[in-house]
């Protein structure tokens, strides 16, 4: 008998505008000058504006610097 593993994929999560500003933790303000910005994604659902997760993680960007990456050379 084969046994066959199944992934359970959740739903994709809405977040408020609160949640969104607590997730990326800036402030409400912020939040609101992005989306005027063009700068998030954004749904709007009847009145309410929500996010998906995904949305939210494509604002931050990682920048790293060259002294922490000869640091990490010397690490590995």
């Amino acid at each position: 008998m084969e046994i066959v593993e199944k992934e359970i994929v959740a739903p994709k999560k809405w977040f408020s505008i609160k949640e969104a500003a607590e997730y990326l933790d800036v402030g409400e303000p912020t939040l609101y000058r992005w989306m005027r910005e063009n700068k998030i994604t954004f749904r709007k659902v009847g009145d309410s504006t929500r996010f998906w997760q995904e949305d939210l993680d494509a604002v931050m960007e990682v920048f790293h610097s060259s002294k922490n990456l000869d640091k990490a050379r010397e690490v590995c």
